[in-house]
């Protein structure tokens, strides 16, 4: 559903989107702090957290192109996710992979798994945290994603 050249170079400017072609609801148990008695132990109540899990398959990803990953919420059409998906992936590069052009890096990783928490509004529930492959992703104060 886009036009790339021989080089893998995309030539197309018609714009696609993605839709996931699987889907699961998911819940998992966390652990919250719950205030403590002066000389007892810590106390931790069990709360749940509930999700989808969307699972989708994309073609190339250019780091030169806007792609946006955006979830939207079916009950008013409101966006509730809205990210440059590029700028996403790549802030998890690391140290390890810094010699590699931001395209290699994305040409050599063929599966990203992206956490995101919604609160009880179906809106972007930052404060809980961003993860990509596994690690929390903490912005800087005062940065957009």
């Amino acid at each position: 559903n886009n036009e790339l050249d021989y080089l893998n170079k995309v030539v197309s400017t018609t714009q696609f989107s993605y839709h996931p072609w699987a889907m699961t609801l998911t819940s998992a148990s966390l652990d919250k702090p719950e205030a403590q008695a002066a000389s007892s132990t810590p106390a931790r109540a069990l709360t749940e957290a509930n999700g989808i899990l969307a699972e989708l398959s994309t073609g190339r990803l250019i780091d030169t192109r806007t792609q946006r990953l955006v979830v939207r919420r079916n009950s008013d059409g409101e966006d509730i996710i809205n990210i440059n998906l590029i700028q996403y992936l790549l802030m998890v590069k690391g140290e390890y992979n810094r010699q590699m052009s931001d395209q290699e890096y994305l040409d050599r990783n063929d599966n990203y798994s992206l956490m995101f928490f919604v609160d009880d509004n179906r809106n972007w529930y930052i404060a809980g945290g961003v993860y990509i492959n596994g690690w929390r992703i903490v912005p800087p104060q005062d940065t957009e994603l």
